[in-house]
Order: structure tokens, then sequence, then C-alpha cells
């Protein structure tokens, strides 16, 4: 039989450093212990083997792209969307905005293939009814 995947949306977060003792216990609160891990080798990520049963690792660092059915090149292309919308758009982001940013983007890519009037109306109906100042955004508190 053909296994699907099953992807849900994409969240992300503004971390200190992509160490395992950061990593993990992030990825734990948000990843049930019952999902199919797929990574690639980064030592952030050691620890994933002791909760996860089926956590697979691609090993790019031997060529490695693709073992079985595993590989991380969707995710791959999703850090690459948000590197090329830095980069490209708005050339320099601040620590103190990022996760600003961040958001942006995860709306952009789970939200990418609605049609954008559907894209309107959900940021519409998240947007509140409270106006946020330029003051404070500037001081990060409008986030």
């Amino acid at each position: 039989t053909k296994t699907k995947a099953i992807c849900r949306k994409l969240n992300a977060w503004v971390v200190p450093d992509v160490q395992a003792k950061t990593l993990t216990p992030i990825i734990l609160k948000y990843v049930k212990n019952s999902a199919r891990l797929f990574t690639d080798e980064w030592t952030g990520y050691k620890d994933l083997p002791k909760h996860y049963q089926h956590h697979e690792i691609v090993e790019h660092g031997k060529g490695q792209y693709v073992k079985d059915k595993a590989y991380t090149n969707t995710m791959e292309g999703a850090w690459n969307l948000l590197k090329k919308m830095i980069n490209g758009i708005h050339h320099h982001v601040s620590s103190k905005h990022l996760q600003g940013y961040v958001n942006s983007w995860i709306f952009c890519y789970n939200e990418r293939k609605s049609k954008a009037i559907e894209k309107f109306a959900y940021g519409i109906m998240f947007c509140g009814e409270r106006k946020i100042t330029c003051a404070e955004i500037v001081s990060g508190h409008g986030y």
C-alpha cells in the first residue's frame, strides 16, 4: 500500500540557538511522539531518537538526500523562501522584529495554495479591532 504524508501547518519561532537543549523541548511540545519525523544529521536533533520511534535521519554530509521515503527537501525549500523574503525584499531585519517577519512568512507559506481573496479575508478576520501604533511596533510590543 502507498502511504501518503500528512503535512500540518508550518510553525516557526525565533530561538536563541539551534542546540539540542533548545530545540528538543520545543519539538516535543509541538510534534506528537507518534509522528514520523525526518531530519538531517544536525547535532541539534541528536536527542530526538530517544523520543520518537519513527525518526529517520537523512545524511546530507554523506551525499544522501533521500532515505527510503524520508527527505527534508520540503522544509529546506520553506526555509529558502524565508531567506529569499528577507534578502530579496527587506535586505536586513533586526532581531527585535524577526518574529514578526517569521510570522508573516509562515502565513504566506501556509496559505500559498489559497486564492488571494481567501488570504485577504483570513487576514482581516484576525487583525482585530485595535490599531497598532508605530510606537508599539518600534518598541517591540506591537506583535
